[in-house]
């Protein structure tokens, strides 16, 4: 990426290269920390506020038997650890490592306290990890040894006592198959679902005695070094990053991004960043296009108008022709003014066009009572625009193409039977993309759709190429060891003609979100079946 800033600043230009320098320090510091009173009792309530959300009935029997996605080979490692430790009566044990990550729903709410309380285990079982099988003398002497802050408000006793109770399994199998439950659901409706243990979480932790302590702590700080005055020119770098979502928002569309031997420039008097098809002709990406406009209100608008991105049909030069404006704004805090007027101006300079203003961080709704009332309608203020908050991204894409001709179909290839393949890799597809059948009809579903894109997907796309054999070998040499969630991996591209491979787990996931691809094969212990969605 080169950016030419016209009269301003030097030229600016930088590969993956410059982000590889990185180094590592430790620092010891000195914090005040909140320190949770938890015992024995409250361990156990935050454990039964999981457990009780789990459907089926609440036996034990049933709940044991449960295995949530990405905790089976910590458990299957635990429940090992307790029968050969448990067996000589010793509690006191280490228990395994690596843990799994944090589990997260998509829905801010739900995951911070899903992290609040992961915490809580990652406390318990971490404190495991000074004790072996020797006598209780030597574990005390070797507590004393670490570098674990901690550490000392976990009383031995009780870690003992929990421990042959199986609290961390019972704890783990109810957070982590809660959170695998609730992603079952659409993501418009998993806070309603959530609430009722959110409000036990709530009174659990508000109950908690807790006082305030100075603690000595370890912490590694990881700085990047980079080759280039970057932080100065972050909303350069963050303009870049939107423009990725603007061409997932055109994935329909087959855009083609217009780069010159591998560069894509940015030229502050325009560039002509890609092309697309639609049903009206040609749509037209550019960055800092200008077009006149009398009397702007914003800050160094003088005479005319150049938002950060546009899409056009043509001819592009004429105001009329543009169909959707994109402005970047890379605050931390919303400026009202900025925000108002920018909008303003970009509505009022194209006239057919949806504004979508997007920020870094917050953008209250509110700013647009500040629009007037024929305008207002035409414009969008999408606040917190930034990886990870899938529901925002989704939702743009959704405003770009809403105001857009439809695609141009008719460019697709006539033999091609399928545009899109997706092949779930989570874990409990490992021995099924194995089997001799499945590869073949792999290999035809490729041999029979050239061009077609090639995913493989388990909570997110892990990789997306074109389909060739050489894509399909790359593809089965991913590790499967990740959970499924579906309807969120393919939630950014259109899989109206696409084939789905999956398990009954991935089906179920399918059909309660309503995504329905035009084929999806799904597969059990002995035999695959045929599913055609449409």
């Amino acid at each position: 990426m080169l950016f030419d800033f016209g009269n301003g600043p030097e030229e600016l230009g930088f590969d993956l290269r410059h982000f590889r320098e990185w180094a590592r320090e430790w620092r010891r510091i000195t914090q005040q920390v909140e320190v949770y009173g938890w015992d024995s009792r409250t361990l156990w309530g935050l454990a039964h506020i999981f457990r009780d959300q789990l459907p089926g009935p609440h036996t034990w029997e049933n709940f044991y038997s449960r295995r949530p996605q990405g905790t089976r080979e910590w458990l299957d490692a635990y429940s090992q650890a307790y029968s050969r430790y448990g067996s000589e009566g010793q509690w006191l044990f280490p228990l395994p490592e690596p843990l799994p990550e944090p589990p997260r729903v998509d829905v801010p709410e739900i995951d911070t306290w899903l992290e609040r309380a992961w915490r809580v285990w990652e406390s318990v079982v971490r404190a495991y990890s000074a004790f072996g099988p020797s006598d209780l003398e030597e574990q005390e002497e070797l507590r004393r040894t670490l570098e674990l802050p901690d550490f000392d408000n976990w009383d031995p006793k009780m870690l003992r006592v929990l421990n042959s109770d199986r609290w961390p399994e019972v704890m783990a199998i109810g957070l982590y198959g809660w959170a695998e439950d609730l992603r079952r659901f659409p993501l418009e409706d998993r806070l309603n679902r959530a609430r009722p243990a959110l409000n036990r979480l709530n009174d659990l932790f508000s109950r908690i005695p807790r006082q305030t302590r100075t603690v000595q702590q370890l912490t590694q700080a990881l700085i990047e070094l980079l080759h280039l005055p970057i932080w100065r020119r972050r909303h350069e770098l963050y303009q870049v990053w939107v423009l990725t979502q603007i061409d997932e928002a055109l994935k329909p569309y087959r855009p083609k991004v217009h780069h010159v031997d591998g560069t894509l420039l940015f030229s502050f008097s325009g560039t002509h960043v890609a092309t697309a098809e639609c049903e009206e002709g040609n749509l037209h990406v550019w960055s800092e296009l200008r077009t006149p406009l009398k009397n702007p209100i914003g800050r160094g608008r003088k005479k005319g108008i150049q938002p950060d991105y546009t899409i056009a049909l043509e001819p592009i030069t004429n105001p009329l022709s543009t169909r959707v404006v994109v402005e970047t704004k890379q605050y931390a805090r919303a400026s009202v003014r900025n925000f108002v007027e920018a909008l303003i101006d970009y509505a009022r300079g194209r006239p057919k066009a949806r504004v979508i203003l997007v920020n870094y961080g917050a953008a209250p709704e509110w700013i647009l009572d500040y629009v007037p009332d024929e305008l207002r309608q035409r414009t969008v203020l999408l606040g917190c625009f930034r990886p990870g908050e899938q529901k925002v991204l989704t939702d743009f894409q959704h405003l770009v193409r809403e105001v857009l001709p439809s695609p141009h179909l008719a460019g697709a290839t006539p033999e091609r039977v399928f545009d899109l393949i997706a092949v779930d890799i989570s874990g409990s597809m490992e021995k099924q993309l194995e089997r001799a059948e499945v590869l073949e009809m792999l290999r035809w579903a490729i041999h029979s759709s050239p061009g077609a894109c090639l995913l493989a997907v388990d909570t997110e796309v892990r990789l997306r190429l074109n389909a060739s054999d050489k894509a399909l070998r790359q593809l089965l040499a991913l590790p499967h060891n990740g959970g499924t969630n579906l309807p969120q991996a393919l939630s950014k591209d259109d899989y109206r003609r696409g084939l789905v491979i999956t398990d009954q787990d991935g089906w179920q996931q399918l059909e309660n979100s309503g995504l329905k691809p035009k084929m999806v094969l799904v597969l059990d212990q002995k035999a695959f079946v045929y599913v055609n969605a449409e």
